[in-house]
């Protein structure tokens, strides 16, 4: 019998050995797990981190050729305008020239001279008060 306890002792005491190392390996590779989780999802969230920044890049650079865009849109409607208003001057100078012919012709009453000279000042006040507006509109 005392055989017998000593092989139950000796298979108790090997079985014990065996569980702990079963435990051991077990806690290893569960250790090793957690490590590489905590690996991977340092990874994706650098990764998430990087993208981030390039969407926030493409967001600003896509802001500035927006930006950039409308002052071309901007000068260039301005340019059109002042264009439109150089033409408008010109027009009124082409057409106020006879008037201003009119006026040297010494025949003319004085009364009629005075209309024509208020009518020249009118048609050259007209592209500055076209200018003002567009300033202040």
């Amino acid at each position: 019998m005392e055989l017998e306890e000593v092989a139950h002792r000796l298979d108790n005491e090997n079985r014990k050995r065996q569980m702990e190392l079963e435990y051991e390996a077990r806690k290893r590779d569960i250790d090793l797990r957690t490590e590489e989780s905590k690996r991977n999802y340092e990874l994706q969230r650098r990764k998430a981190d990087i993208e981030h920044q390039h969407k926030i890049a493409e967001l600003i650079a896509q802001m500035k050729q927006t930006k950039l865009q409308a002052g071309k849109e901007l000068v260039f409607t301005y340019m059109k305008t002042i264009n439109m208003i150089i033409d408008q001057n010109s027009n009124i100078f082409r057409s106020s020239e006879p008037l201003l012919n009119q006026l040297k012709d010494e025949r003319l009453p004085e009364q009629i001279k005075n209309t024509i000279q208020n009518a020249i000042n009118k048609a050259f006040m007209l592209p500055y008060v076209l200018c003002l507006n567009f300033i202040l509109s």
